[in-house]
């Protein structure tokens, strides 16, 4: 969506949610169906749907490792919304600090990272997608940074355990 005459852009990353969309190893698969149709009767079309939390586009909150952290309702929105820095990274799997170090960060309160990410059906979590290591992760934690989005299915590696 574009705000016309404002100057500013609001850009839509999410991920759309259909039939056969990846997800993560033992969550449960995203399924769509009709509740109510027109054509059979019915005042109106209803859809329904089930999924796991963690389907397409998502947020984690501390609770999802944390059984004391805030759930996503404590997530303040300004933080999920305004001003986003894209970093394109192609530097493999892991992003460490280094590679954060030497990009430039002034003035940046929200990062998303453009990687080499590709999450198919068919596709290995477990090797398709580009995480943060610990140190990227506190780098990140000391400038301060409200928000960090990627393309991959986790900003965690899939065999990390926190």
């Amino acid at each position: 969506m574009i705000r016309e005459g404002t100057g500013s852009h609001l850009y839509d990353i999410s991920r759309t949610l259909q039939d056969g969309i990846p997800v993560w190893p033992g969550d449960p698969p995203f399924q769509s169906s009709w509740a109510m149709r027109r054509r059979d009767g019915a005042s109106c079309n209803v859809s329904a749907f089930s999924m796991g939390a963690h389907t397409g586009t998502h947020i984690d909150a501390p609770l999802h490792l944390d059984d004391g952290g805030d759930d996503v309702s404590h997530i303040q929105f300004r933080n999920l919304m305004g001003p986003a820095r894209v970093f394109l990274i192609s530097s493999g799997n892991c992003i460490r600090s280094a590679d954060l170090e030497r990009l430039d960060w002034k003035g940046v309160e929200r990062v998303l990272f453009k990687t080499r990410s590709v999450i198919r059906p068919e596709s290995s979590f477990e090797t398709e997608y580009a995480y943060l290591d610990e140190g990227a992760s506190e780098f990140l934690v000391k400038l301060g940074i409200l928000l960090v989005g990627t393309d991959a299915p986790s900003v965690d590696s899939f065999e990390s355990p926190d």
